[in-house]
């Protein structure tokens, strides 16, 4: 059903000294500084990984080398989902409005837009250790003690040490795993946080 007058006699009546609406300052958009942000047009994605080479091996002179397979990694397929919403008014509701509330309207489907995009995208760090939501290539929550490693069958490695606080030590620790994450050979991965 559309929004009508009758519904908003005191936005058709002068004598209003202030209407509150959308009166706050929007905050600057957080997940494009941390997600890599894609356009598509398809109505999903897969995202393929395969492995690298291991470590060269140490050979005495004249003998052969040892051979090693590139091996097949996983594969995470990423079904695009569609949000959206309306409004409907009146034409004599806009005409006949009188404090630019109505003419607000849009701003107000925008600001719900941006609040949707943020909260999703927030979820995935706000529910790290269940897959719910999403799930890593693995099949395995975002933050797991035993990811498996492609190149060495039976291997994991985790990227969590538990819940903690949020404390300098905390953080120090975190670091310190961000700096020790390995490859699917288990090799060391040159990554520096940024946020």
């Amino acid at each position: 059903m559309a929004m009508r007058r009758a519904e908003f006699l005191s936005l058709l009546t002068e004598g209003l000294n202030k209407v509150f609406f959308q009166q706050y300052k929007e905050q600057e958009l957080v997940y494009p500084k941390i997600f890599d942000v894609q356009k598509s047009r398809k109505r999903k994605e897969t995202l393929h990984t395969v492995a690298g080479l291991g470590m060269l091996e140490e050979k005495a002179e004249g003998v052969g080398i040892n051979y090693e397979d590139i091996v097949d990694g996983w594969e995470k397929d990423i079904t695009h989902t569609s949000y959206g919403k309306g409004m409907r008014i009146t034409r004599e509701l806009i005409d006949d409005e009188l404090y630019g509330v109505m003419a607000k309207r849009t701003q107000a489907l925008a600001r719900a837009a941006r609040y949707t995009i943020e909260y999703y995208h927030a979820r995935m760090f706000n529910n790290p250790t269940v897959t719910t939501y999403h799930s890593g290539g693995d099949g395995l929550s975002l933050l797991n003690a035993s990811h498996t490693l492609a190149a060495v069958p039976g291997s994991t490695w985790s990227n969590t040490a538990g819940a903690v606080d949020l404390t300098w030590g905390a953080v120090e620790t975190a670091l310190i795993a961000f700096r020790n994450m390995v490859d699917d050979n288990n090799m060391l991965i040159s990554m520096e946080p940024k946020t």
